[in-house]
């Protein structure tokens, strides 16, 4: 008895008890998958690339192909995956992007990232 004593009391002074607060967070899950059905809007960054979103502070980078011209002007777009049943976008579908009464453009998608938000600055404080 005196030695299980003996040897909690060890234990404490080594390292303390160890409580649910002092445990590290458990890491956020990645976002690996911009889901078809989930894409609610893009934004253009230039001809070659452009941040499909779905919701509004969930996004992904997503590169072409080849230049597509149409991102910048275009009223509307939608997702073609080319009739295969997959959930997530993947390389090779393709953005259709154009405006109205004109043909739209297929912009083939090479690559799909996930692009977080970065944190507001912290305001400047004065002395």
């Amino acid at each position: 008895m005196k030695q299980a004593l003996v040897l909690a009391l060890v234990g404490t002074a080594l390292g303390g008890p160890v409580f649910a607060d002092d445990q590290p967070a458990p890491a956020a899950p990645a976002l690996s998958c911009a889901r078809v059905k989930s894409i609610r809007n893009w934004e253009p960054i230039d001809q070659m690339t452009a941040y499909i979103f779905t919701t509004p502070r969930t996004r992904f980078k997503v590169t072409f192909f080849g230049p597509c011209m149409e991102l910048k002007r275009g009223d509307f777009a939608r997702i073609d995956t080319g009739g295969s049943r997959h959930m997530c976008l993947s390389p090779g579908d393709q953005l259709i992007v154009g405006q109205q009464l004109s043909v739209p453009e297929r912009c083939v998608i090479k690559t799909i990232e996930p692009a977080p938000f970065e944190a507001p600055a912290e305001p400047a404080t004065t002395p």
